[in-house]
């Protein structure tokens, strides 16, 4: 079950997060930063900033990062913070319109769990180029709760091929300073 966990406990997870729309960098900081003032995350690690171009929906290039962090929500509760920012953001429409604020989470401690809405581990977190290059940078020996290797593993072998369509556009302090948006 995907909201078997305490919530009083301190729970590690992993969010892929990315802009293709507005101000690209400023809604990715904007979004985190009101994840945290939500009280839903506090962020702990972030990878480098990369661009690619946008996979199966409109606009233009995109921003990506993955942002390690601690939460006591949930979860199920994380993902609706994470949909209710998106949508404060002006995300809306079709999963193949444009987004000023995507938030996918990719891990949650080592549950692995399915529901309607929502599937942990991310199930195609080692598929995507424009995750599997940060999440490399940022997970680094975390043990993948489905495969059972390292992720650094898991990536490796995806991470070349990966590299050729993404491009590193700022180092992992892109986040600092903290926007006040939203």
């Amino acid at each position: 079950m995907v909201d078997d966990v305490s919530n009083s406990a301190v729970h590690e997870a992993y969010l892929a997060i990315g802009s293709n729309l507005g101000d690209r960098l400023a809604n990715l900081k904007g979004g985190i930063g009101r994840l945290e003032r939500l009280g839903a995350v506090r962020v702990l690690a972030t990878s480098s900033l990369y661009a690619s171009d946008p996979e199966a929906c409109e606009g233009g290039e995109f921003l990506n990062a993955v942002v390690r962090v601690h939460t006591h929500l949930p979860p199920r509760e994380l993902l609706d913070a994470a949909k209710t920012v998106e949508r404060d953001a002006g995300r809306c429409g079709a999963s193949s319109d444009a987004r000023p604020l995507d938030i996918d989470i990719l891990y949650y401690d080592d549950v692995v769990a399915s529901s309607p809405v929502l599937t942990i581990p991310h199930s195609r977190r080692l598929e995507r180029p424009f995750v599997i290059t940060p999440l490399a940078e940022v997970c680094g020996d975390k043990i993948d709760p489905e495969t059972g290797r390292a992720v650094y593993v898991e990536v490796g072998s995806r991470l070349l091929s990966s590299l050729a369509r993404v491009r590193c556009v700022a180092g992992a302090d892109w986040l600092l300073p903290r926007s006040p948006l939203f």
